[in-house]
C-alpha cells in the first residue's frame, strides 16, 4: 500500500472521528441543559453551579468543535501543526503526562460514579466524556501524530474498561441485603455446594433444579475460605465479570505465537472484556472458549479432540443449553483453518472428529448433572412452556433498541471486517466453510432469539452469548490469519476497514457507559433496625420461609432457623412464568393451612402493569401466582426501611 493511499486513510478516519465528536458534542449539549434545567434552583448556590457548567460546557464545545472543523477541512495542516507545535512540548512533561494521561483515563469513573453521577445519567454526555478523555490520554502520550490513532483507541478501550470494573467495584461491600433482585437468594445459591452441613434443612435435602457446578460451582469457591464474607463474595464477582474475560483476549493470540507487542495484545484483551460485557457472557462459557483458544491446534487432532471434550464438560455442567457450543466452536476452527491443512476433505474429516468429541463431553456432562446432583425435576422442565414476547425484538419500554436493533449495532461491524477478511488471503475459505459458519451463527442466533423473546427476557443480549462467542471465533481467526501471514498495521488497511474497526471499538465501549451511578444504599441505623427486627420475628417463629434473602442465612445474620427449601423466589418466578398451577395450588396449599408462621419477602406488587413497563409482564405473572396468594392468606406486620416485607398469617375471620 502507498504512503499516499495510507494517508488518506488516516485522513477518513480523522474526518470519522470528527464527524462523530461533533455529533456527540451537539447530543451531549442537549443533555447538559436538559439537566441544567432540571435541577435549576434560581435561588442559592446551586443554581449558579449548574450555569456555571453549562457556560463552561459552551466554551469547551466551541473549542473542540472548532479542532473538528479543522481537522474534516485541512488534515495535513492539523496534522503538522500537532508534529510541530504541540508533540514538542508535551514531551518535555516527561513522567507527568502519563499521569495526565492516567487521570484522563479515570476522570469518566470519578465524574460519573461519584456524586454528580446522580445527575450525569444522559448516556451521549457520558459517551462524549469517556471520548473527549481518550482523546486527551492518547494526545497526551503520543510523540508523534502516526501514534495518536492507535493510542486513543487504547485508551478509549481502556477507559471504557476502567469504568465497567469501577460500576461493578462501587457494589463490593458488606450490606447484608440484596443489592438488587434475587441478588442476596443467588449468594445463599452459591454456597450450597460447599457449606450445606451449616444448614439445619427442614425435610430432605434436594439440590435446586437450577443450580449447576460449573457456574453455581464457581462463584462460590470463596466459601471455602475460612471466615468469607459477603463482601468477599462480591468482589469475587467482580473477578469472575473481568478476569476471564481478560485472559481470553490475551490468550487467543499469545498461545499462537503471533509477534504482537504488549500494547496490542493489551488492547485486544480489554476489546475482549468490553465486548462480552456487551454480550452478557458468564465467566464458564468464557472458560471453556479459554481453553479452545490457548491450547487448540489444528495440527494436532487428538489434542483438539480432548480439549474439545473437557471445554464441552465443563460447558454442560455449568448450564445445559451450553453443552454443544464447544463443540461447534472447536470443529469451526479446525474447519476453518486452510492454511495449517489445505486438503478440504482430511480437514473436514478432523472437524467432525473434534466436534464430534466435543458433543460427547456435553452429554456425558449431561448425564453426571442427573446422577451425582439430583433436582426435583428436569432442568428444562419450564423451557418450552413459557410464553414468547416477539414484541421485544423491536423498541419497547424494557429495550430502547430492541433486541434486533441492539444486535444489528454490536455486530454489523464485526461481520463485515468478517467477510471482508474471509476473503483475503490465498488459500480462501471455500463453500463448505463459509458454509459451517454461516449454519454455525444461524443456529445459536434462533436459539439466542428464542431465549430472548421468552417472558424474562429481553433486556439485553446475554441470551445470545453462542452466537456472539461463534461470531467472535470466527473473526479470532480471520485476525489470527491476518497478523501471522500479512503483519499488517493499522496504516496499512484501506480506509473503509479503518473505519470498521473504530467502529468495533467504539460501539462496545460506548455501551460500557450507559449504565452506572453512585450506589444509594440505606444508612447504617436503618440496615441495624432491619436486622433486629428480622431476627426478633424470627425468634417468636417456628416455621420462617425466606423467600428472598437467604444470604441472611449464610452469612449469620440471622441464624438457629430451620432452613424451608421451598418456595424460593427465583424459581417461583419461573414457575410463574410458566403458568405452572399444580406448582402454585401446592403453594396455596401450605399458606391456607398456615404453614409457615413467618414470610420474609421482598415488597409485593400492588398493580397489573403490562408491557408499557420494563418487566410488565413479569409483574403480572408474579402478582397472579405468587403475590396474590401471598396477599390472600398473609398479612404485612412490618414492612422495613431496607425494602423487606415480613408477612403473618391473617387472623381467623
Amino acid at each position: 500500500m502507498t504512503d499516499s493511499s495510507s494517508s488518506t486513510g488516516s485522513h477518513t478516519l480523522m474526518s470519522l472521528m470528527s464527524v462523530l465528536l461533533l455529533v456527540l458534542l451537539y447530543l451531549g449539549g442537549e443533555d447538559v441543559f436538559e439537566i441544567a434545567i432540571g435541577n435549576a434552583r434560581y435561588m442559592g448556590g446551586e443554581s449558579l453551579l449548574w450555569l456555571a457548567g453549562s457556560v463552561g460546557y459552551v466554551a469547551a464545545a466551541l473549542v473542540v468543535a472548532g479542532l473538528c472543523i479543522w481537522a474534516i477541512t485541512s488534515p495535513e495542516t492539523l496534522i503538522s501543526w500537532y508534529d510541530r507545535s504541540l508533540a514538542p512540548r508535551i514531551e518535555k512533561l516527561g513522567w507527568a503526562r502519563w499521569a495526565i494521561a492516567g487521570l484522563a483515563i479515570l476522570f469518566p469513573s470519578i465524574l460519573f460514579l461519584g456524586i454528580w453521577g446522580k445527575s450525569l445519567t444522559a448516556a451521549s454526555f457520558r459517551i462524549l466524556i469517556l471520548f473527549l478523555s481518550a482523546v486527551a490520554a492518547g494526545l497526551v502520550v503520543s510523540e508523534k501524530s502516526a501514534r495518536a490513532f492507535p493510542n486513543i483507541a487504547l485508551s478509549l478501550l481502556l477507559g471504557a474498561s476502567v469504568f465497567g470494573v469501577s460500576k461493578r467495584l462501587i457494589l463490593v461491600t458488606d450490606y447484608p441485603f440484596k443489592l438488587y433482585w434475587s441478588e442476596g437468594n443467588r449468594l445463599w445459591d452459591y454456597s450450597l455446594y460447599f457449606l450445606r452441613g451449616q444448614y439445619l434443612v427442614e425435610g430432605d435435602f434436594t439440590f435446586p433444579t437450577y443450580l449447576t457446578p460449573g457456574r453455581h460451582g464457581l462463584w462460590g469457591l470463596p466459601f471455602l475460605i475460612p471466615g468469607a464474607t459477603i463482601a468477599t463474595l462480591r468482589l469475587w464477582d467482580v473477578v469472575l465479570w473481568t478476569l476471564p474475560y481478560l485472559l481470553l483476549g490475551w490468550l487467543f493470540f499469545t498461545a499462537k505465537r503471533t509477534n504482537l507487542s504488549w500494547r496490542l495484545r493489551f488492547g485486544i484483551a480489554l476489546w475482549m472484556l468490553v465486548y462480552l460485557t456487551l454480550a452478557g457472557t458468564f465467566a464458564p462459557l468464557v472458560l471453556s472458549a479459554i481453553l479452545l483458544a490457548w491450547l487448540l491446534n489444528s495440527s494436532r487432532p487428538l489434542r483438539a479432540a480432548l480439549l474439545a471434550a473437557a471445554a464441552g464438560f465443563y460447558a454442560g455442567i455449568s448450564r445445559w443449553t451450553w453443552f454443544a457450543a464447544p463443540a461447534v466452536w472447536a470443529g469451526l476452527w479446525i474447519l476453518l483453518d486452510v492454511d495449517t491443512e489445505p486438503h478440504r476433505k482430511r480437514r473436514f474429516v478432523r472437524s467432525l472428529g473434534v466436534g464430534a468429541a466435543g458433543l460427547l463431553g456435553g452429554i456425558a456432562a449431561q448425564a453426571l448433572m442427573s446422577v451425582a446432583f439430583p433436582r426435583p425435576e428436569a432442568v428444562f422442565s419450564t423451557a418450552f412452556s413459557q410464553p414468547l414476547l416477539w414484541y421485544r425484538l423491536l423498541p419497547n419500554a424494557l429495550s430502547q433498541q430492541g433486541i434486533l436493533r441492539s444486535l444489528l449495532i454490536a455486530i454489523g461491524p464485526l461481520v463485515v471486517l468478517l467477510i471482508w477478511g474471509g476473503l483475503q488471503g490465498r488459500p480462501r475459505w471455500g463453500w463448505l466453510e463459509w458454509s459451517a459458519l454461516w449454519l454455525s451463527l444461524a443456529g445459536f442466533l434462533g436459539l439466542g432469539i428464542a431465549a430472548s423473546v421468552k417472558i424474562g427476557g429481553g433486556n439485553n443480549l446475554h441470551n445470545l452469548d453462542m452466537f456472539m462467542m461463534t461470531l467472535l471465533f470466527a473473526l479470532a481467526w480471520v485476525a489470527f490469519r491476518w497478523l501471522r501471514r500479512e503483519g499488517r498495521k493499522w496504516s496499512s488497511f484501506p480506509g473503509g476497514i479503518q473505519a470498521l474497526l473504530v467502529l468495533a471499538i467504539l460501539i462496545p465501549s460506548f455501551d460500557v457507559m450507559r449504565s452506572g451511578r453512585p450506589t444509594r444504599l440505606p444508612d447504617e441505623n436503618a440496615v441495624q433496625e432491619s436486622l433486629e427486627i428480622i431476627r426478633a420475628e424470627a425468634a417468636k417463629a417456628d416455621d420462617v420461609l425466606f423467600i428472598d434473602q437467604r444470604q441472611l442465612l449464610t452469612f449469620g445474620q440471622v441464624g438457629g432457623e430451620p432452613l424451608i427449601l421451598d418456595y424460593e423466589l427465583k424459581h417461583m418466578m419461573n414457575q410463574a412464568m410458566s403458568s405452572n398451577q399444580d406448582y402454585f395450588d401446592h403453594f396455596e396449599a401450605d399458606l391456607a393451612a398456615q404453614r409457615f408462621d413467618l414470610i420474609v419477602s421482598d415488597a409485593l406488587p400492588g398493580f397489573l402493569r403490562g408491557s408499557d413497563y420494563q418487566f410488565g409482564e413479569e409483574n403480572d405473572v408474579w402478582l397472579k401466582f405468587g403475590a396474590g396468594l401471598l396477599k390472600k392468606y398473609y398479612v404485612p406486620i412490618r414492612k422495613l426501611p431496607t425494602g423487606i416485607w415480613l408477612l403473618a398469617p391473617k387472623p381467623a375471620g
